[in-house]
C-alpha cells in the first residue's frame, strides 16, 4: 500500500511536469502585479502579511516595508527579520534571529519585546489562540501577557518536550506542527494531545495540510507526505516527475490554501496546486497583462488575506490574484505550439459550429480551441481562390460558413470544415459588372444576417444585400444608404438601422427609408446599435442615445445619463441578463438598463489598455463575452464578472506641522498645534492594490459637518492658515465617486489661539488700553472743557447783540454757560437802583423748564447774600462749600457750592451771574476767569443794549401817537361822501312817497338805509373784508339806478383765483370810483350805458380793481363839469381822497398802492374810462 501510494504521487507529478510541455494552456488566472513603479522598494522578501486596515507588511533581511499600493513605509532592523506575524489584535510582531518586535507607531518603529528564555531562546514562530497569543521558542511556548507586555511561561502547562524544537508551524489556530533532530510533532492544542513520528532529517520547513496532513521539505532538497492518522511518511521523488526538467530534487518552500482540499506550492521546480485529497497535481497557468506570466521559480513566501487574495513573492515585484473569482481574460501575444495571434490588433470574433473562435486581426484570422488552447491561424496570399488581403474588420458565421469582411477587398466566405474560400456571384449584365467592380474593392464595416436569411453588408461607399444560399449580390441605391457606413443592425421588428460618419438612418426589411437622425447628435458619427428591448435601440456614439419607436416612428429620443461622458462608444453588446457592455477608448462599461447601474472596466480589472474596435464585442454561443482592442483581445463569462464588494478603508498614517509628524504618534489627540505651526500636511492612505491611482479622496473638518472637501486623486491635504478652534479630521475614499468609505476613525486636534489672542494678553492689552483710556479722556476732557470754554468766550466776543434786547443778551447768556461750561443751572440778575434790588431776568436750569419764562422769580437787596455782596463789593467769589458760608441764600434748592461773577461796566457793576452746584468743589478758577471774560464781554453789550431800549421805547411812543393821527384822519376822510347823493337819494325817496308809489319807496327807503348802517358799521375800520365792500357798492349802485331817471347796466365780476371773504380792502374806496363814472361818465351820454366793475388777481402780489364805463370821457366830462362848480370840485376830491387814503396804507404796511386813469378811444374818439386801482393783499397785524 506505501509503495502505490508513493507511485501514484510520483506519476501525478510527471503527468504535472510532463503535461505542461505539451500544448500552450488557455490562462487558469489572471494576476497583477506590483512593482517599483507603484512604490514598492523591490527586494529579496522573506515574508508577507497583510492587516486588517490593508496594508501589506514584507520582510527582506534588516527592513521591514509596509505599503498600501502606491507609497511604502520603511522601518530598518538591526538584526536579521525572518518573519512578519499580525496578530488578532491587529498587531504587527516581527521574528527575528533572537527575539521579537513589536510595532509601535510609524515614529517610533519595531520594539523588543521580552520573553523567558532559556538556553534554547531563539524564537521560532508565533501563531493565535483562544488562549491568547503564542510563542514559540525553541524550549516550548510561552504566552503573551497584556499587563507586563511581554511573553511568560503560561500558568499551566500546555506542552512539554525534552528535545529542542526546530521548526514549527501552526494550522487553523489548532493544530502546532514542530520538529526535533529526531521527530517531527502534531500538538492538538484544544484536546492538549501530541502526536510524535520519528523523522531523523533536517527539517527546512512545513505546510500544514489538515491536522493530520503535512509536507515536509528537508535540508536535502527532499519533500515528504507526513500523516499523523495513519503514523505514515511518504517521500516525493523528483527524479519520478519525467525527462523533461533536469532538476533531481524538489524542495517545498510554502503553501497555502486556496480552495477547502486544494493548495498551492511553491517549490524548486515552480508553482503547483495540490489536491492533497486525491494526491493530484497540476501545474497552473498565470498570465500578466495578456502575456504568460515568466520566472515563476523566483516565487518563494504566498499569502493569503481574508477577502481570499493569494500574494507571493516574485523577482519583479508581489504577485496577486484571487482564485476564486471568475475575472477577464486578457491575451496579446498569445502563442500556441509553432502559432501566434497574427497581430495585437483584434477587430472581431465568430463562433463556428465546432465551438471554435474566429479571431479577425489587422494582419490575419486567427481560430482558437477553447477547450485546449490550440491556435490555428490564416494569413492572405496571392494562391488562387485565397484570401488576398490581410486586413480583417468583421466575422459572422452564418450557413456554415465563415463570412469575412475585409478592410478592402469586399466580402469572402471561408468553410472550415474543407478549408476553402469562395466569393458571393454577381449578375450577368452590366448592373452586375458595376456591382463586381465597386463590391471586391469596398471597405467592410459591418455584414448582419436578415431574418429572411440574406447578409447585409454596410461597405465605405455601398450596401449591398447578399442573398441566402445563392449569394447574388445587390447594391443598393445611395439615395436610400448614403455617406460613409460604420455600423448596421436589424432589430426585432424587421427595421434594418445603419449608422455612418454623419448620422444614422433606419429603413424597413424591404430598405425603405422611414427616417433619420442628424443634427440631434452632437457627434455624427455612429458606431454601435444595440436594441437593448423591443422598439428601443441603444446608438453608440460620442455618449449613448436611445431611440424609442412606435410603428415606424420616434417617439422618444435621449441621451442617457449613466452613458460614458465624453467618450465615444465603439461597440455594444448585450448578455443574456439583459446588460449591455460598451466598448470605449479607455476600457469596458457595463449598464444593467432595470436598475440604471453602470460599472466600469479598465487595465486594474485586465481590460486590454487601448481603444475598443468597432465590432470588437462578441457574446458567443457558448456565452462566452470576447472584447476586441488596440492591444489584444479579453474574453470572459459576463454572468460570472461580479461587482466590486471589496471595501477601503481609508486612514491616516501621517499628520505632519511644520515637517514634525512626532505629535501624531506620541501625543494624545486632540493635538494642540501652536498657532504660528498651523501649516500642517496630513497623509491619507486607502490601502488598494488593484487600482490604486484611481482612488479619489476628500475630507472634512468637523465631525458632524456634510461638507466634503474635495481633494481628487491626491492623498495629500494640506492645511494652511486653519483659524483657532477644535477640529476632527475625518478622511473619505472612494473608486468611482459614487460609493464613498470613510475612515473609522478621526483625528482630533485643537489650533491655539495666535499670543496676541490669549487670555493674559487680552487682560494685559484691555488694562493697559483702558489705563491710556481713561488718560486720554481726561486729557480730551480737560481740552474740550478749554475749548468749550473758548467757544463759549469767543462766541459771545463775535455775538452780534446789536440789535438784541437786553432780555436776549441775558437768556442767551445763561443758555451758553449751561451748554458751553457744563453747569446745572444758571442765573443772572440786574440791578434795579431805583429799589436797590437784584431782580432775576434770565435763568437755564430747574429754575426754567420752559424757555424765556422763570419759576418764582426772586428779589435779593443788594448786600444780602452771596449775590448781594458780589453785586455790592464788585468783586467775583467762588464758595466750594455754601453749607459753611452764612449768606448762602436758598433760591429754588438747597446746592452745596456756588459761583457768582458781577457785571461790570465802566465801573459800574449792571448785574450779576450766578450757578450753583448740588457737588461740592465743583467750580474750578478756569469756571471763575471763564465767566469774569463772558461778563467783561458782554457788559458793554447790555449796557447798549439798555440805551437802545430807552431809544426804542422813545420812538415807540411817537409812533403810537402818529398813527393815532392817521386812524383820526381815515375816519374823516372816509365820512366825506357826495351830499349829491344823499340829497338826491332823498328826494328820491320824496318823490315816490308823493307820487304813492309807496312800494318802490319801501324798496328804496330799506336799500338806502342798509347801506347807511354799512357805511356808519365800518366808519372806524380801516380795512373791511371784499365781499363787505361788494355788498356796499352792489347797494349803492342800486341805489343810483332807483334814484336817477336814465337807466344803465352794470355788472360786478371778481377773479376765481379771489376769495372775497379772505381778502382785506379799504372800507368804500372803490365807491368814489363807480361814482364819477356814473354822473360823469354815463348820465351825460345818450344810447346804451354800461358799467363794469371787475377785480384781478395779479400773479399773487395784489389785486386790481378795474371800473370801466363807456360814457363821454373825461375831456367832455370836464367841460360839463365846470359848468356846475359843486359837481366839479366833489369829482376832483373824491379822486384825490382815495390817492391818499392809499399813500396812507402804503406808509404803514409798507406795501406799494396806488390808482391809475386812462381814456378809451374809439377811431380816435372817447368812448368811455378805465381806472385802476391796485391794492395789495394785506395781513390783518398789518393795518
Amino acid at each position: 500500500m506505501q509503495y502505490s501510494f508513493a507511485r501514484y504521487f510520483m506519476v501525478a507529478f510527471a503527468l504535472l511536469a510532463g503535461g505542461s510541455f505539451a500544448f500552450c494552456q488557455l490562462p487558469d488566472y489572471h494576476v497583477k502585479m506590483i512593482t517599483e513603479q507603484q512604490g514598492l522598494k523591490i527586494a529579496e522578501f522573506t515574508s508577507i502579511a497583510k492587516d486588517k486596515k490593508g496594508f501589506l507588511w514584507l520582510v527582506a533581511q534588516n527592513n521591514v516595508q509596509r505599503y498600501d499600493g502606491k507609497q511604502s513605509w520603511s522601518f530598518p532592523i538591526e538584526e536579521v527579520a525572518e518573519e512578519i506575524f499580525i496578530d488578532n489584535k491587529d498587531r504587527i510582531w516581527l521574528i527575528t534571529g533572537s527575539g521579537v518586535q513589536l510595532y509601535i507607531n510609524d515614529y517610533a518603529g519595531f520594539r523588543n519585546i521580552s520573553h523567558s528564555s532559556g538556553k534554547e531562546g531563539n524564537p521560532i514562530c508565533m501563531f493565535n489562540h483562544q488562549e491568547g497569543l503564542y510563542l514559540v521558542m525553541r524550549d516550548g511556548l510561552q504566552v503573551f501577557n497584556e499587563q507586563q507586555q511581554q511573553f511568560v511561561l503560561s500558568g499551566k502547562p500546555v506542552l512539554k518536550v525534552s528535545r529542542t524544537i526546530s521548526v514549527a508551524k501552526a494550522a487553523d489556530e489548532r493544530y502546532l506542527f514542530f520538529a526535533s533532530a529526531d521527530s517531527i510533532y502534531s500538538f492538538d492544542l484544544v484536546k492538549r494531545q501530541l502526536t510524535s513520528l520519528n523523522f531523523r532529517h533536517r527539517v527546512q520547513s512545513f505546510v500544514a495540510l489538515s491536522g493530520n496532513d503535512i509536507l515536509i521539505s528537508v535540508s536535502r532538497f527532499k519533500t515528504y507526505y507526513a500523516n499523523f492518522e495513519t503514523r505514515s511518511i511518504r517521500e516525493v521523488d523528483a527524479s519520478e516527475i519525467g525527462t523533461a526538467t533536469n532538476i533531481e530534487f524538489i524542495l517545498v518552500y510554502s503553501g497555502i490554501r486556496i480552495k477547502q482540499d486544494q493548495y498551492l506550492l511553491s517549490t524548486t521546480q515552480g508553482l503547483f496546486e495540490f489536491d492533497y485529497c486525491n494526491l493530484k497535481f497540476r501545474k497552473p497557468v498565470f498570465y500578466y497583462r495578456g502575456d504568460r506570466l515568466n520566472n515563476l521559480l523566483s516565487v518563494r513566501w504566498l499569502f493569503k488575506d481574508e477577502d481570499g487574495l493569494i500574494y507571493m513573492t516574485h523577482a519583479d515585484g508581489i504577485v496577486f490574484y484571487n482564485p476564486q473569482l471568475s475575472g477577464i481574460n486578457y491575451l496579446r501575444n498569445y502563442t500556441s505550439e509553432n502559432a501566434s495571434l497574427p497581430d495585437i490588433d483584434v477587430r472581431s470574433f465568430a463562433q463556428d459550429s465546432k465551438g471554435d473562435i474566429w479571431i479577425a486581426t489587422l494582419n490575419g484570422l486567427a481560430s482558437l480551441d477553447m477547450k485546449t488552447g490550440g491556435l490555428k491561424t490564416l494569413f492572405a496570399s496571392k494562391v488562387p481562390d485565397n484570401i488576398d488581403y490581410p486586413s480583417i474588420r468583421h466575422l459572422v458565421f452564418h450557413d456554415d460558413f465563415l463570412w469575412i469582411g475585409t478592410g478592402g477587398k469586399g466580402v469572402w466566405l471561408y468553410q472550415p470544415e474543407t478549408g476553402k474560400f469562395k466569393r458571393p456571384v454577381f449578375a450577368q449584365d452590366s448592373i452586375g459588372q458595376i456591382t463586381q467592380k465597386t463590391f471586391t474593392s469596398e471597405f467592410a464595416w459591418r455584414l448582419t444576417p436578415l431574418a429572411n436569411g440574406d447578409v447585409f453588408f454596410a461597405g465605405g461607399n455601398y450596401c449591398y444585400v447578399i442573398k441566402h444560399r445563392t449569394l447574388l449580390v445587390t447594391r443598393l441605391s445611395r439615395e436610400t444608404f448614403p455617406g460613409i457606413s460604420r455600423s448596421a443592425t436589424q432589430d426585432s421588428s424587421g427595421r434594418v438601422w445603419r449608422g455612418t460618419a454623419s448620422g444614422l438612418s433606419c429603413t424597413d426589411s424591404s430598405f425603405k427609408l422611414l427616417f433619420t437622425i442628424k443634427d440631434s447628435l452632437p457627434d455624427k458619427r455612429v458606431a454601435a446599435f444595440c436594441e437593448w428591448k423591443k422598439n428601443h435601440m441603444l446608438i453608440g456614439t460620442k455618449g449613448v442615445y436611445e431611440v424609442q419607436t412606435e410603428g415606424n416612428k420616434i417617439v422618444a429620443f435621449n441621451r442617457l445619463p449613466w452613458s460614458p461622458q465624453n467618450r465615444f462608444v465603439y461597440c455594444m453588446e448585450k448578455d443574456k441578463l439583459g446588460r449591455i457592455w460598451m466598448g470605449t477608448e479607455e476600457g469596458l462599461y457595463r449598464y444593467d438598463p432595470f436598475s440604471g447601474k453602470t460599472e466600469k472596466y479598465g487595465s486594474a480589472d485586465n481590460v486590454q489598455p487601448l481603444t475598443f474596435n468597432s465590432n470588437g464585442l462578441y457574446l458567443a454561443p457558448n456565452n462566452l463575452m470576447f472584447a476586441g482592442g488596440k492591444s489584444g483581445m479579453n474574453y470572459f463569462d459576463p454572468l460570472r464578472i461580479q461587482s466590486r464588494k471589496a471595501v477601503l478603508k481609508p486612514t491616516t498614517v501621517s499628520f505632519i506641522i511644520n515637517d514634525d509628524d512626532s505629535s501624531f504618534f506620541i501625543r494624545q489627540q486632540p493635538f494642540k498645534i501652536a498657532y504660528a505651526n498651523r501649516n500642517i500636511s496630513i497623509n491619507i492612505s486607502a490601502p488598494d492594490y488593484e487600482n490604486p491611482f484611481g482612488i479619489l479622496y476628500r475630507y472634512k473638518l468637523k465631525k458632524n459637518s456634510s461638507k466634503w472637501i474635495e481633494n481628487g486623486n491626491s492623498r495629500f491635504v494640506r492645511l494652511n492658515n486653519l483659524s483657532p478652534g477644535h477640529y476632527e479630521f475625518t478622511a473619505s475614499a472612494s473608486r468611482d465617486g459614487k460609493q464613498w468609505f470613510v475612515a473609522g476613525e478621526t483625528v482630533s486636534f485643537k489650533i491655539e489661539l495666535p499670543w496676541w489672542r490669549q487670555w493674559w494678553f487680552i487682560g494685559l492689552i484691555l488694562v493697559t488700553v483702558a489705563m491710556l483710556l481713561w488718560v486720554l479722556y481726561k486729557m480730551r476732557e480737560e481740552r474740550k472743557r478749554q475749548k468749550e470754554h473758548q467757544r463759549t468766550i469767543d462766541y459771545f466776543a463775535h455775538s452780534g447783540f446789536e440789535h438784541s434786547s437786553v432780555d436776549d443778551i441775558l437768556w442767551d447768556i445763561a443758555r451758553n454757560c449751561i451748554s458751553g461750561l457744563g453747569f446745572e443751572d444758571c442765573v443772572i440778575y440786574l440791578v434795579d437802583r431805583e429799589r436797590n434790588m437784584l431782580v432775576q431776568k434770565a435763568a437755564y436750569g430747574p429754575k426754567s423748564p420752559k424757555s424765556f419764562e422763570i419759576i418764582n422769580p426772586i428779589e435779593i437787596p443788594i448786600g444780602k447774600g452771596i449775590t448781594g455782596h458780589v453785586a455790592l463789593t464788585g468783586i467775583a467769589e467762588i464758595v466750594n462749600d455754601t453749607s459753611t458760608d452764612s449768606r448762602y441764600v436758598v433760591d429754588d434748592e438747597k446746592r452745596l457750592s456756588e459761583i457768582t461773577v458781577p457785571i461790570i461796566h465802566q465801573d459800574r457793576v449792571l448785574g450779576v451771574i450766578d450757578s450753583e452746584s448740588r457737588k461740592k468743589n465743583f467750580f474750578t478758577k478756569r469756571h471763575l476767569e471763564t465767566l469774569k471774560t463772558i461778563a467783561s464781554i458782554c457788559s458793554a453789550k447790555i449796557s447798549r443794549a439798555m440805551a437802545v431800549a430807552e431809544m426804542q421805547g422813545a420812538e415807540r411812543q411817537l409812533s403810537e401817537l402818529n398813527t393815532k393821527m392817521l386812524e383820526t384822519k381815515f375816519m374823516n376822510l372816509r365820512l366825506q361822501m357826495n351830499p349829491h347823493f344823499l340829497f338826491n337819494s332823498l328826494s328820491s325817496i320824496q318823490h315816490l312817497i308823493v307820487s304813492q308809489q309807496t312800494n318802490e319807496a319801501y324798496k328804496y327807503l330799506s336799500v338806502f338805509s342798509t347801506f347807511l348802517r354799512s357805511v356808519l358799521q365800518y366808519a372806524d375800520k380801516t380795512v373791511i373784508k371784499l365781499d363787505e365792500e361788494l355788498k356796499m357798492l352792489d347797494m349803492y349802485i342800486r341805489l343810483e339806478l332807483l334814484g336817477s331817471d336814465k337807466v344803465f347796466e352794470y355788472t360786478i365780476n371778481v377773479d376765481e383765483q379771489l376769495e372775497p371773504e379772505d381778502i382785506l380792502v379799504p372800507p368804500l374806496i372803490i365807491q368814489p370810483v363807480v361814482e364819477n363814472a356814473i354822473w360823469h361818465g354815463l348820465m351825460h351820454k345818450e344810447g346804451s350805458r354800461k358799467l363794469s366793475v371787475s377785480f384781478q388777481n395779479n400773479a399773487d402780489e395784489h389785486m386790481v380793481c378795474i371800473v370801466e364805463d363807456n360814457g363821454i370821457g373825461r375831456s367832455e366830462a370836464s367841460s360839463i363839469s365846470k359848468k356846475n362848480l359843486n359837481n366839479f370840485a366833489y369829482h376832483s376830491k373824491s379822486t384825490a381822497l382815495i390817492r391818499e387814503r392809499l399813500q396812507l396804507l402804503t406808509v404803514k404796511t409798507g406795501k406799494p398802492a396806488g390808482i391809475e386813469v386812462e381814456d378809451k378811444l374809439d377811431h380816435g374818439k372817447a368812448a368811455g374810462t378805465i381806472v385802476k386801482i391796485i391794492i395789495p393783499f394785506y395781513n390783518p397785524d398789518e393795518v
